[in-house]
Protein backbone atom coordinates (compact mmCIF):
# COMPACT_ATOMS: atom_id res chain seq x y z
CA UNK A 1 0.00 0.00 0.00
CA UNK A 2 2.87 2.52 0.59
CA UNK A 3 4.32 1.80 -1.91
CA UNK A 4 1.81 1.67 -4.53
CA UNK A 5 1.22 5.50 -2.75
CA UNK A 6 5.48 6.37 -3.36
CA UNK A 7 4.38 5.78 -7.15
CA UNK A 8 1.27 7.62 -7.41
CA UNK A 9 2.96 10.85 -6.22
CA UNK A 10 5.96 10.44 -8.47
CA UNK A 11 3.92 10.02 -11.35
CA UNK A 12 1.60 13.00 -10.43
CA UNK A 13 5.20 15.15 -9.36
CA UNK A 14 6.56 13.64 -13.59
CA UNK A 15 3.11 15.52 -14.63
CA UNK A 16 3.66 18.40 -13.12
CA UNK A 17 7.14 19.18 -14.13
CA UNK A 18 6.03 17.82 -17.64
CA UNK A 19 2.95 20.61 -17.81
CA UNK A 20 5.77 23.08 -16.64
CA UNK A 21 6.27 26.08 -19.04
CA UNK A 22 9.59 26.12 -20.92
CA UNK A 23 12.46 28.19 -19.60
CA UNK A 24 12.25 31.18 -21.11
CA UNK A 25 15.03 31.78 -23.49
CA UNK A 26 17.85 34.22 -21.85
CA UNK A 27 17.84 36.75 -25.22
CA UNK A 28 14.79 38.53 -25.67
CA UNK A 29 13.18 39.17 -29.03
CA UNK A 30 15.17 41.90 -29.26
CA UNK A 31 18.39 40.85 -28.18
CA UNK A 32 21.48 40.49 -31.02
CA UNK A 33 22.97 37.35 -31.54
CA UNK A 34 26.42 37.20 -32.14
CA UNK A 35 26.95 34.42 -34.60
CA UNK A 36 30.52 33.32 -35.43
CA UNK A 37 30.46 31.24 -38.69
CA UNK A 38 33.22 28.45 -39.59
CA UNK A 39 33.42 27.25 -43.04
CA UNK A 40 35.35 23.80 -43.43
CA UNK A 41 37.65 23.29 -45.70
CA UNK A 42 36.02 20.42 -48.28
CA UNK A 43 36.99 21.99 -51.37
CA UNK A 44 33.24 23.81 -52.27
CA UNK A 45 33.66 26.90 -53.79
CA UNK A 46 30.26 29.95 -52.70
CA UNK A 47 28.23 28.67 -55.41
CA UNK A 48 28.82 24.78 -54.29
CA UNK A 49 27.77 25.67 -50.74
CA UNK A 50 24.94 28.50 -51.85
CA UNK A 51 23.63 25.22 -53.72
CA UNK A 52 23.32 23.22 -50.60
CA UNK A 53 22.29 25.30 -48.13
CA UNK A 54 19.32 26.62 -50.66
CA UNK A 55 17.89 23.14 -52.19
CA UNK A 56 15.01 21.25 -50.44
CA UNK A 57 16.45 18.77 -48.21
CA UNK A 58 13.48 16.49 -48.53
CA UNK A 59 11.11 18.57 -46.14
CA UNK A 60 8.65 21.67 -46.88
CA UNK A 61 7.13 23.37 -43.68
CA UNK A 62 4.80 25.99 -45.68
CA UNK A 63 5.19 27.57 -48.86
CA UNK A 64 8.05 29.74 -49.64
CA UNK A 65 5.68 32.82 -50.31
CA UNK A 66 4.14 32.60 -47.37
CA UNK A 67 7.49 32.17 -45.62
CA UNK A 68 8.48 35.67 -47.01
CA UNK A 69 5.14 37.51 -46.37
CA UNK A 70 5.28 36.13 -42.60
CA UNK A 71 5.41 38.65 -39.86
CA UNK A 72 6.27 38.05 -36.45
CA UNK A 73 4.02 38.37 -33.43
CA UNK A 74 3.29 41.55 -31.86
CA UNK A 75 4.85 43.46 -34.75
CA UNK A 76 4.78 44.33 -38.30
CA UNK A 77 8.35 43.14 -38.80
CA UNK A 78 8.99 40.36 -41.22
CA UNK A 79 9.76 36.67 -39.68
CA UNK A 80 12.74 36.86 -42.26
CA UNK A 81 14.13 39.44 -40.93
CA UNK A 82 17.76 39.07 -40.52
CA UNK A 83 17.83 40.37 -36.79
CA UNK A 84 15.04 37.43 -36.34
CA UNK A 85 16.79 34.84 -38.04
CA UNK A 86 20.19 35.38 -36.09
CA UNK A 87 18.07 35.43 -33.15
CA UNK A 88 16.62 31.52 -34.02
CA UNK A 89 20.17 30.57 -34.84
CA UNK A 90 19.60 30.45 -38.65
CA UNK A 91 22.90 31.21 -40.50
CA UNK A 92 22.67 34.67 -42.35
CA UNK A 93 23.26 34.68 -46.27
CA UNK A 94 23.16 37.15 -48.53
CA UNK A 95 20.60 37.43 -51.14
CA UNK A 96 21.47 35.61 -53.90
CA UNK A 97 18.59 36.21 -56.22
CA UNK A 98 19.44 39.27 -57.71
CA UNK A 99 16.53 40.99 -55.97
CA UNK A 100 13.42 38.60 -57.09
CA UNK A 101 12.87 37.33 -53.38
Amino acid sequence: MVKSKYISLFIVGLLLVACAAPPTPPDGPDTEVNIKIVNLAQGWNEQTQLDFWFTSQGSQIMPYRWFLALEQSGNQELLRSDKNMRRLGYLPSKNTSGGRM
